[in-house]
Parts: C-alpha cells; structure tokens; sequence
C-alpha cells in the first residue's frame, strides 16, 4: 500500500465553498442566536465555515446566514444542520483534522494497509512535458491488476488508452519473471527488470519512514458524505526523491547516477470507504531530469480508483511471444 502511495494519487482538492479559517475568534451570542467572531471584529456571512472552537484540532463545519447568525436544525444547499449548528450526515457529524490528530489518522491508513498485495484499480494519468523550447501532453486512461505485490512472484498488468499528439493508441504492459514487456501499437518489447531487489530497497525505505512519517507535511482530513473520508498531504520531494532513486537503482533499469532526477512539489491525497478501505488515490508532482545531457521538466497527476478493495485479484497475462529483449545501456 505505502508503494502505491508513493507512486500514485493527486492535488489536495479543497471544498471551495468551506473556507478554514486561519484567524483566530471565539463564539458570540445575543438574543438571535449565536455567531462566529474573529480577533479583529469581523464575522462570517453568507458562507460555510470550518471552525475549531475549543482547539482541540478536530473542526466542524458551520453555516452563517446574511446576518452572520449560525444556522440550526435546517438544510443548506442540500446539506442538514444539527441543533449545534454542525454540518451532519446520516445524523455523523462532519469533521475536518489537523495537525498530530491527522497525522496519526494517516499513519494508521498506511498501517492497515501495509501487507496489501493485489489491486485492481481504474487508472488516469496527465503529464506535460517541456523540453528544449517545446511542451508535449500526454494522457494516458485504462486499468491496472496487481497481484503478490509483496513477494518475488510479483505480476501486474496495464491496458492503457494514450493520447500523444493527438494520435490515439493502445498501450499494454506486464511483468513476469524478471522482465517488463510492454506493447506501444504493435510495437513490443521487453526489459530485463530485478523486481525482487526492488521490493527489498521499497520495503526497507518504506519501513524506515514510517517509523516517524518524516516524509509527509501538511496533513489534514476530512469527512465527506456517505461515510467516506479524504486524507490530504504533502510528501517531502528531498526524500521521496532519494526513495525513487534508490528503487530504480535496484531495478537496473536507469542509471540514475547520469539522469539527475529531481521530484519538486509532490501532493495527494487518498479517499477512505466507510470501512476504512481505501478506494481512491490521486497525485499531483513535478519532476525534472536531465536525460543524455537535455533537460526535461514534467508535471503529471496521476489518479486510481480502486475496484473492490482488499479483495484478491486475478488475472492471465498475455502470451510472452515475439517481445524483442531490449539491452540496459
């Protein structure tokens, strides 16, 4: 689970119409009601807020009407407000985490997921990328089966869509038995890829950072409707650019000593179904490397959708005739 995360997932995707607030304030009342007022004498109107009243890291979210009084016992723009004046669903109030509460949240996520070795997930991905003077998008759509993830027999296998320059083609990839293969329209190959020593390097890095979570900044989480719930973050790109490096180090399948890669902002988040599966991750990162003395800068966003999770997964890979093995260099 952790090297999915790492790898996959997307931009923090805020609820535009609840703004936490970054002010401090305390509540109010009179004879109409309660309200919400910051440190400066101003007051909500007309809007949604996300409100931690007693500091204790966990905000609810509230709705203050055109006089800036908190609404009660009503709905919303199709959302129900309790007697306190919390957003609530199916009767559960809607929270918003910060700080150690969210960390300690994600870090259970990760926890519970950490033996996970199949997944069968929906696949999106969007990619820029700029060099010398020109700027190529690439959008790649399909799906993805992982099975054994966490032993040597490992074998996954992508069917993609791809669409490069406007050209429209189909794209499969797998792996089996120390070899990547890949078909780009008709055209296949296949490369020689030490999987079982980068699980080891993955496993070891993975188990190293989880001991502190050193690598991920700015958590927070929130509950949405239907039970479900999102963890947003951040990933430090010094770190997880030494983790990517060392896996392809010991996959052999770059040289990272001559490409110079280097992962700048690096943010996601990943969305929990109400018995705590995770069922959606989504990445947004920049990177950039130099490849054979040209400089490359790539944006990408990634997104998976998983399909029955925490479920076995199984699948037949396609007949191994008639790849051309392409050497390392």
């Amino acid at each position: 689970m952790k090297k999915f995360l790492k790898i996959f997932g997307a931009a923090a995707v805020m609820t535009a119409a609840m703004s936490m607030t970054a002010l401090a304030g305390q509540w109010r009342q009179d004879s109409a009601g309660w309200w919400w007022q910051e440190d400066d004498g101003s007051y909500a109107r007309n809007t949604w807020q996300w409100l931690d009243g007693n500091q204790d890291g966990v905000y609810e979210s509230y709705y203050f009407d055109d006089s800036g009084y908190l609404a009660v016992n009503t709905v919303v723009d199709g959302y129900q407000v309790n007697g306190d004046g919390c957003w609530v669903d199916s009767g559960r109030v809607m929270t918003r985490q910060t700080g150690q509460a969210a960390r300690n949240l994600l870090e259970k996520v990760l926890n519970d997921n950490v033996n996970q070795s199949d997944m069968d997930a929906g696949l999106t991905m969007n990619m820029e990328m700029a060099m010398e003077g020109l700027t190529m998008n690439i959008g790649m759509a399909g799906d993805m089966k992982v099975k054994n993830a966490t032993s040597e027999d490992m074998q996954y296998l992508m069917n993609l869509n791809l669409n490069l320059l406007g050209q429209q083609m189909n794209m499969t990839s797998f792996y089996a038995d120390g070899y990547t293969y890949m078909d780009v329209a008709g055209q296949k190959m296949k490369v020689p890829t030490d999987y079982a020593s980068a699980l080891e390097t993955s496993q070891t890095a993975q188990m190293m950072y989880a001991d502190n979570m050193s690598y991920m900044q700015d958590v927070t989480a929130a509950d949405n409707v239907r039970g479900t719930r999102t963890i947003y973050y951040t990933m430090d790109g010094t770190q997880l650019n030494d983790l990517v490096l060392q896996i392809l180090a010991s996959t052999d399948a770059a040289a990272p000593s001559t490409m110079n890669m280097s992962l700048g902002t690096c943010k996601g988040e990943l969305t929990q179904d109400s018995s705590g599966n995770v069922i959606q991750q989504r990445m947004l990162m920049d990177m950039s490397m130099t490849a054979e003395g040209t400089p490359v800068n790539y944006e990408i966003f990634m997104e998976l959708n998983m399909n029955n999770p925490g479920q076995p997964v199984d699948f037949a890979l396609p007949s191994m005739e008639g790849y051309e093995e392409v050497p390392l260099q």
